[in-house]
């Protein structure tokens, strides 16, 4: 059984946040997101999106805590 689950609404918003979006990076999080959830396993959303399975279960956990909101904002080192 898989630990987390979304509903269609939230993946249609995810969706809809990957297409709106410009930054690289929020993209790839984007996409990680959409594969996982779209009913790919860990290992193959990681051999898809070309990522480490770390990186996907940090970007689901992230999202599943935090919000698309927080996702969907690009970080800038160095900014506070």
């Amino acid at each position: 059984m898989r630990k987390y689950l979304i509903n269609a609404e939230s993946y249609q918003e995810i969706l809809e946040a990957e297409k709106a979006t410009k930054s690289k990076k929020v993209s790839k999080k984007l996409s990680i997101l959409l594969t996982r959830f779209g009913g790919k396993t860990i290992s193959e959303t990681a051999k898809q999106m070309n990522c480490s399975e770390s990186r996907v279960k940090r970007t689901v956990a992230e999202y599943m805590q935090l919000s698309l909101i927080h996702i969907s904002e690009p970080t800038r080192l160095g900014m506070i």
